[in-house]
C-alpha cells in the first residue's frame, strides 16, 4: 500500500513541477512583452546573452551585426530555465 501512494505522491510533485514551470516561462513571456528594448538587452547582458556577432564577411563595412530577436528571446529564455532558483 505505501509503494502505491508513494507512487502517487511522485506523480502528483512531477506534475505541479511542470506546472510551475509552465507558469513561469509564461509568466516571463509576459514580463519580457512589456519590457522596453534597452530593459530586455539588459536582462539579456545579466544572463549572458550575445546581441551581437561578429560578421562572416570579412569586408564588409560593419564588423558586427544585431543577431535576430528571436535567437536571442530563445537564448533568454533557456538561460532563464537553467537558473538555480528555488521552486
Amino acid at each position: 500500500m505505501d509503494t502505491r501512494q508513494d507512487v502517487k505522491d511522485a506523480l502528483r510533485k512531477k506534475e505541479r513541477r511542470k506546472r510551475l514551470d509552465m507558469n513561469s516561462n509564461s509568466s516571463l513571456m509576459e514580463h519580457i512583452t512589456k519590457m522596453e528594448p534597452l530593459e530586455f538587452a539588459g536582462l539579456a547582458r545579466l544572463l549572458g546573452v550575445a546581441i551581437i556577432e561578429d560578421n562572416p564577411d570579412k569586408e564588409a563595412e560593419q564588423k558586427v551585426i544585431p543577431r535576430s530577436f528571436t535567437d536571442v528571446f530563445a537564448d533568454v529564455m533557456a538561460k532563464f530555465d537553467k537558473l538555480g532558483r528555488a521552486r
